[in-house]
């Protein structure tokens, strides 16, 4: 006969364990059962061919064979066969984080759903995105990235990129020492540090080593507005034109000690005798400070210095148009 008392320490015991405390039900109760853990897998490096079309859901598309998750690293470009198309849409559900994207060969294009990026962005050619992308807070090298529809995030940047969609950009960190074409969008929220700007559009703070190149495409004006602009060395390439507006209108201090100054024209155009060319559009009344200086030798600057270039002379001021505008004027030709 089993002892009563054994029996009841027995069922004590294993009723304490949560295994088998899950598969005991009370009266009127029904039983449930214990899902299974879920296994720990490592992060995978998936390789896109496009064997299969154009969409991440489907794991022929990828080497390994599989459907990429948060944390997986993604290559495109590297397995793509020829006469395929050079472009994946990522339907997979939005939200999905990973390690990092990298393109290989040529020019690749990725779209669809939203995507986060923790590490490395950077393509031999181009990768272009044109999808959100949230780069979160922390730094990332970028390398021959394009742009062309919102970028979140709040670290620092490095590397080249483009951003060539007139959006505003949620962007708040820093650009430090990256080339960048700006092609309409606005980045007033960004800060540009040591940055190289090609383009037009709206962009933050400037520090450091600027070099700035206004240029007009498709028809929009070669303008850059900016937030102060504080420079140290660097480089002014402002294209002189019939009917230009202010190359840089800046809002906020401004500072140009040290950039080196070259001026250049479109075509044939010639700077018509007597017309002041507005560089820098100063809002306020405060007043620039520095100087800028010859492209070639350094030489400064000063306030009504003449820069001799081609068959012309502009005369420089830094107190033109309303009071505190960066000016040049041009002087009949030699």
């Amino acid at each position: 006969m089993r002892n009563p008392i054994t029996s009841l320490v027995l069922f004590a015991v294993l009723a304490a364990s949560p295994a088998w405390a899950a598969h005991i039900s009370k009266p009127g109760e029904t039983t449930q059962p214990v899902p299974p853990t879920p296994l720990e897998t490592n992060p995978v490096t998936y390789s896109w061919t496009g064997a299969a079309g154009t969409k991440w859901s489907n794991p022929s598309n990828w080497v390994p064979a599989g459907v990429p998750r948060s944390g997986d690293s993604l290559v495109f470009g590297e397995n793509t066969g020829m006469g395929q198309d050079a472009t994946a849409v990522n339907d997979l559900p939005s939200g999905l984080t990973f390690a990092s994207v990298t393109g290989k060969g040529g020019a690749f294009t990725i779209s669809g759903n939203p995507i986060g990026i923790t590490g490395t962005v950077s393509a031999d050619s181009r990768l272009n995105f044109e999808m959100p992308v949230d780069l979160g807070s922390s730094g990332h090298a970028l390398q021959s990235v394009s742009f062309l529809a919102p970028v979140a995030g709040s670290g620092t940047l490095t590397g080249t990129a483009s951003f060539t969609t007139p959006i505003q950009q949620p962007f708040t960190g820093t650009l430090d020492g990256m080339g960048s074409w700006i092609l309409g969008s606005d980045l007033s929220s960004t800060r540009f540090n040591n940055a190289r700007i090609v383009g037009y559009g709206k962009v933050g703070a400037l520090t450091g080593s600027v070099q700035i190149q206004p240029m007009e495409l498709d028809g929009a004006p070669a303008t850059f507005t900016t937030g102060a602009f504080q420079a140290d060395g660097g480089y002014l390439f402002a294209m002189l034109e019939e009917d230009m507006g202010s190359q840089i209108q800046v809002q906020g201090p401004v500072r140009v000690e040290g950039i080196r100054f070259l001026p250049q024209t479109a075509g044939d155009f010639a700077p018509v005798s007597g017309k002041v060319y507005i560089l820098i559009s100063n809002d306020g009344t405060d007043p620039i400070s520095g100087t800028l200086r010859d492209y070639e030798d350094g030489t400064p600057y000063l306030e009504g210095s003449v820069l001799r270039w081609g068959a012309y002379d502009l005369r420089i001021s830094y107190v033109g148009g309303d009071g505190n505008d960066l000016t040049v004027t041009a002087i009949k030709a030699r």
